[in-house]
């Protein structure tokens, strides 16, 4: 993501602008079953780790808050 996009917004853009929605719903749907997990905020910076994350997420977010706010984000996106 560093090399590609100036920032997680951008990336963020591209992906919901280039991803069948049903698979973008998908993703929501993963989201959703994270968060809905008894994880604290090491577990999500871990599984944020394993599912392939290299940055951290955007300043003021935590893994866990940001998160949150993906799925917002990516949930409007699919109704709107």
């Amino acid at each position: 993501m560093v090399d590609e996009f100036p920032g997680h917004d951008a990336a963020v853009a591209d992906y919901t602008g280039t991803t069948n929605p049903q698979m973008v719903a998908r993703l929501v749907g993963d989201l959703h079953e994270l968060l809905a997990l008894p994880l604290d905020e090491g577990d999500y910076a871990l599984a944020a780790a394993e599912l392939g994350m290299e940055v951290s997420p955007p300043e003021p977010f935590s893994h866990g808050a940001w998160f949150h706010s993906l799925a917002a984000t990516l949930s409007g996106v699919r109704s709107g």
